[in-house]
């Protein structure tokens, strides 16, 4: 009711009265709005303006920080042209002596350096074919000398003399370890003709033999030959005989015994049997590698009969004059035993004297060219004996057989240390996953000091570059030179190759006067980053230990340079990229005032061809690409069962006594007591943690 006095208003009035108090509003709301997006474009140009100038300071300590890494490397630039000119040096001094042995000695077999000598040896031995067993026999070895090594080397071989005798291999691993893939290939290249001219070779070889075999049987009543050289094994069958009972076809003499099954009986048919001892080029996209090479067992087709007519004889000129033509097994149109059971062939040869064997279970495996694998499927039996070497098996597959091992054995390394000997040479111990090796560096030269393999004695005096060293010991079982295809079946974190390679240049140029291990930390880091340990070394006869030592520091390698991290190896409780240095260029500067003047000038006079070597052999080994990953979290502990009380009667009604979770499984019933809490995961403080932004200067 309106007091007594006021003017009532009128409907009109108060429409109007409504309207202007919604317009004010209205009003009201438009001005905060217009102010709330004022308020939030100052806001947003703040911050963008505190972005631009961040990003702006950002790139104004990143360039202070480049300009200052790229000063450094030129005030180091006279210790780096003196390593430039002492490698130079070294190399000509070496190539030079090497190629007035050669011009002295020149010896009956092409050097694979050399490419007239290499094509011109290539288009002769492509024309020609050898007449005899033997014959064919040494060409095969002088093959594939020219392939791997030119010539045996005695046991004083040096690096010099690995030079002179180097094959297309061996130079191929030379020049990949020097970063020149246009020779690689180049040397590639000479292997894959090497490998073609062998095999036209040995086919010509064995169809002239066969072709002459049934005059050989008539005057010797023998229907095999037979011929070894340097553990290679070659032996020829032509079935003319037609004996049931000669199925055994035995070569002592070589340490071959094949036995044929019953089909090959009446069949017209050759044999070709070939053990060869280097591997040949088989690039297996699977885990494993060949042990003392590979066996062929080959049938082919007998040529036509020669005919005699008044003294005269008749032979018959068809494409198998001059080449093989094979046959499958089992036999077209000829029945197979009880049950359709193909019947196997046995095969026994021995094995090359420098073949470790470490696998207690042996593998055969038979391989297959179009897909690039070896296959176990149809090969039984198979029995080795390590005393003798000896190899047998069962097999129904008429394709190249190998004895075979896991090819990533070896990895991921444990650990790894180099320890200095003197200013110029230097032991590396690898931990590897089943064994620790010890090889010794120098000028120019590595060699393996342990273990004692007698399989690897003619390794032990023998003075190699480093991955002419290290592709020797894979041939003799112990692979230790990874590639891509080997890290795809090994759980590790693969760094960036010139990150890696970074890392291992700088290392060595500085290990005149320091002590290199291995890191936990480097699992933790990610594939851009590589991270060891490191310590001084006055006096190599007296070095401090990195478990004793309170001086050892951890150094953290990227793209851009090096920085020493605020980290021990067992104390520091999560990996963290905090920093006690600023970037550098190389170790020869973060050094400075760390280490003593003297150490410093010792690495900065350090031997050329020690360093190089040292740099090579760590970076062929993938020191920090093959190391150990981090540890599998452990699974969640169980959570604890509290039994539940005695129920009062004899039967639980339920619903007394346990609980049903969300889930419906059984829980512990209330009994006035919280259960315990699960243990704190032992790994939790291990977990690698996001790394921090670089601080400034």
């Amino acid at each position: 009711m309106a007091p007594k006095g006021d003017k009532k208003l009128s409907k009109k009035e108060l429409k109007a009265l409504k309207k202007k108090e919604k317009e004010r509003k209205k009003e009201e709301a438009r001005k905060a709005a217009e102010e709330k997006l004022r308020l939030e474009e100052e806001e947003r140009q703040r911050i963008a303006e505190e972005a631009r100038l961040a990003w702006e300071a950002e790139q104004a300590r990143l360039k202070a920080e480049h300009d200052r890494i790229v000063g450094e490397w030129e005030s180091l630039e006279p210790v780096l042209k003196r390593r430039r000119e002492g490698l130079a040096k070294h190399e000509a001094r070496y190539d030079g002596a090497a190629e007035w042995k050669r011009y002295v000695e020149p010896g009956p077999l092409p050097y694979a350096g050399n490419d007239p000598s290499m094509n011109g040896y290539l288009n002769v031995m492509a024309e020609g074919y050898d007449k005899d067993i033997n014959d064919v026999m040494r060409t095969l070895t002088d093959i594939y000398s020219v392939r791997y090594l030119r010539a045996s080397c005695d046991k004083h071989d040096t690096a010099f003399l690995s030079k002179i005798f180097a094959g297309a291999e061996e130079l191929a691993l030379v020049e990949e370890q020097k970063g020149r893939p246009q020779l690689v290939e180049k040397y590639h290249d000479y292997m894959r003709r090497l490998e073609e001219l062998a095999n036209r070779r040995l086919n010509h070889n064995t169809a002239y033999l066969l072709e002459k075999s049934h005059d050989y049987y008539k005057r010797t009543n023998e229907c095999s030959l037979f011929s070894g050289q340097a553990g290679w094994k070659l032996a020829l069958w032509a079935n003319h005989a037609k004996n049931p009972r000669a199925r055994n076809l035995d070569f002592p003499a070589i340490n071959l015994f094949v036995e044929v099954p019953k089909p090959f009986v009446f069949a017209h048919v050759g044999v070709r049997m070939y053990h060869q001892v280097t591997d040949p080029l088989y690039k297996s996209k699977d885990i494993y590698m060949t042990l003392g090479g590979a066996f062929r067992f080959e049938i082919v087709q007998l040529p036509p009969l020669s005919k005699t007519v008044k003294e005269w004889t008749f032979e018959r000129v068809t494409p198998l004059t001059a080449a093989t033509i094979p046959v499958e097994y089992p036999f077209v149109g000829v029945p197979l035993g009880p049950g359709n059971v193909i019947p196997p062939i046995i095969v026994a040869y021995t094995l090359p004297e420098f073949v470790i064997h470490f696998d207690p279970v042996p593998k055969v495996g038979c391989w297959f060219a179009e897909e690039h694998c070896w296959k176990f499927e149809n090969i039984t039996d198979v029995v080795y004996e390590p005393e003798t070497r000896k190899l047998t098996f069962h097999t129904i597959i008429i394709r190249p057989h190998a004895m075979l091992q896991n090819r990533v054995r070896q990895f991921p390394h444990t650990k790894w240390s180099i320890n200095p000997i003197s200013e110029s040479e230097a032991f590396l111990t690898l931990h590897a996953a089943s064994l620790i090796l010890k090889f010794e560096v120098g000028d120019g030269w590595c060699k393996l000091v342990e273990p004692h393999f007698p399989e690897c004695k003619h390794l032990y005096d023998q003075k190699l570059a480093p991955r002419v060293l290290l592709k020797r010991l894979s041939k003799c079982g112990i692979h230790l030179l990874p590639d891509e295809d080997d890290f795809r079946h090994v759980k590790t974190t693969v760094k960036d190759p010139e990150v890696e390679m970074y890392a291992c240049r700088d290392l060595a140029m500085a290990a005149p006067a320091a002590a290199f291990a291995s890191s936990k930390w480097n699992a933790h880091a990610d594939a851009q980053t590589c991270v060891f340990r490191f310590l001084e070394i006055p006096e190599p006869k007296y070095p401090p230990t990195f478990d004793k030592s309170k001086n050892v520091l951890h150094v953290l390698y990227k793209q851009k340079g090096n920085a020493l991290l605020n980290l021990t190896e067992f104390k520091s409780p999560e990996y963290k990229e905090e920093f006690t240095t600023e970037y550098h260029a190389s170790l020869l500067v973060t050094l400075r005032g760390k280490f003593s003047d003297e150490s410093i000038e010792k690495m900065e006079q350090g031997c050329p061809g020690y360093t190089e070597t040292l740099k090579d052999l760590a970076y062929a080994l993938k020191l920090f690409s093959a190391g150990e990953p981090l540890p599998p979290p452990p699974p969640p502990p169980e959570p604890e069962v509290v039994p539940a009380p005695e129920a009062s009667t004899s039967e639980a009604q339920p619903g007394e006594g346990t609980a049903q979770d969300g889930d419906g499984e059984a829980a512990p019933a209330a009994t006035g007591e919280a259960p315990a809490s699960p243990a704190a995961s032992p790994v939790a403080a291990e977990a690698p943690a996001s790394p921090t932004p670089v601080p400034s200067g």
